[in-house]
């Protein structure tokens, strides 16, 4: 009790110091430039969630600080940047908190003492919640609105990170096997848990996929999922070397190159033009449409290790 008692103090002071500054930034600063964007930051005091809004993407790009969390990592966050979801220790073990950034208020979403969720991820709409679960490992798909478990999959060798798409209809995850692809991604529909799509590397790893959602872009089309940000490490079929950041492009199964290298964590906007990763302690944004990174304005990257984005 006393660890909870300690996060929910720091937790409570982030917020409210900040509860007029959220309120104000829904009010004065959406734009369809514009960008929620929310980053891990990891300082000599431990690690934080902050909350940014980016706009003017086609222009000079700029930013808004929106909400900062203490003691928290690996956020995620929906489309109108109104919830922040986030892990943090309770004692020894990490639960699922979510953070409602008008308010200001905080809660524990799953409080499970001596079990261990971590790195979650909202839908766009911020109905559905995904979270990775360990012993056995898998990944838990949560209604916020019914309180409820819609999906429960386990049996990976190795702990899952997963994904929604932009209402919740599909989560993208990795998963390793007892044989075959040690990581590789998969695509299920939430309410049947039916795969719909998967890949892998024949030599390698394919992991940490985002989804987009095509029926933000194209209002009336498909909800499936037609692109999926993810990491590879490996060879191909062709025994190339993989090793970056791809989109995956379900329709005719090829990949996008946005950043070789040591990037992590990537991150893919719901209508699909932006990409957000990490690389080098920094946070980097990719345009799509003009194939070319986005100058991100100072103060998102400083001195300190920034790290997993979410960005949609």
């Amino acid at each position: 009790m006393k660890g909870k008692k300690v996060v929910f103090l720091l937790l409570a002071f982030a917020a409210a110091a900040l509860s007029w500054r959220s309120s104000q930034s829904h009010a004065s600063f959406q734009s369809s430039s514009g960008r929620y964007i929310a980053i891990e930051r990891q300082t000599s005091t431990g690690s934080h969630v902050l909350l940014y809004y980016i706009y003017n993407l086609d222009i000079k790009p700029e930013s808004k600080l929106v909400a900062a969390l203490a003691n928290a990592q690996s956020p995620a966050v929906n489309a109108a940047g109104t919830m922040i979801a986030f892990h943090s220790l309770v004692g020894n073990h990490a639960d699922i908190f979510l953070h409602d950034v008008v308010s200001g208020t905080t809660r524990n979403v799953t409080n499970s003492p001596g079990a261990d969720e971590k790195f979650p991820s909202l839908s766009g709409d911020g109905r559905f919640l995904s979270y990775s679960v360990y012993y056995p490992h898998g990944f838990v798909v949560y209604d916020l609105q019914g309180q409820r478990v819609v999906l429960h999959i386990r049996g990976s060798t190795l702990p899952v990170i997963s994904c929604l798409d932009g209402n919740g209809s599909h989560v993208a995850h990795h998963w390793a096997a007892p044989l075959g692809p040690r990581n590789y991604v998969v695509l299920r529909e939430v309410a049947t848990g039916r795969i719909v799509y998967s890949f892998a590397l024949p030599k390698g790893h394919a992991r940490q996929p985002y989804p987009n959602d095509p029926s933000f872009s194209q209002p009336g089309g498909s909800d499936v999922p037609d692109l999926i940000a993810h990491f590879q490490v490996g060879k191909d079929i062709n025994d190339q070397v993989r090793h970056g950041i791809y989109v995956r492009l379900v329709a005719n199964n090829s990949d996008e190159l946005i950043s070789e290298g040591d990037a992590q964590h990537p991150a893919i906007s719901l209508d699909g033009r932006y990409v957000a990763y990490a690389k080098d302690g920094d946070i980097f944004l990719f345009d799509r449409v003009s194939r070319s990174p986005v100058n991100l304005p100072a103060g998102l990257n400083t001195q300190d290790f920034e790290t997993w984005p979410s960005i949609r």
